[in-house]
């Protein structure tokens, strides 16, 4: 994402940051939707990686979407990489299949796929709250 597609999320309370001896390491950037609260990306230094900064940014979001009343937490990710599916997975988050994809859904699924990324390998998930 580039710095005007967060610049939104940022304005809206929808992007936490991760610090080390002041030095940002990590983030979590996610937007309140009517039926869910979604996460577009989360990012952190490969330094940075299995010291639980991922799992504490992941848990800011979902707690703050159970605070502002949501029901569900949604993301689409890389199926077959570690520190993806396999992470959230082991967080509650579950693969949905084709036929459980709402509109929103297959929309963010297909604008990946515009640019580039490749579908096959790509695919959403799902936390209820």
């Amino acid at each position: 994402m580039s710095a005007e597609q967060h610049a939104p999320h940022i304005a809206a309370g929808g992007v936490w940051v991760a610090e080390r001896e002041a030095r940002l390491v990590g983030f979590i950037s996610a937007e309140a939707f009517p039926d869910a609260w979604h996460i577009w990306q989360m990012a952190l230094a490969s330094d940075q990686q299995k010291l639980g900064l991922g799992r504490a940014l992941l848990e800011e979001v979902i707690e703050a979407a159970r605070v502002r009343g949501a029901s569900v937490v949604t993301l689409t990710t890389f199926r077959d990489v570690a520190f993806n599916a396999p992470f959230y997975a082991r967080s509650g988050f579950r693969i949905l299949a084709a036929d459980e994809l709402n509109e929103r859904l297959q929309g963010v699924l297909a604008n990946e796929i515009a640019h580039d990324l490749p579908g096959e390998r790509r695919c959403a998930m799902r936390l209820e709250l």
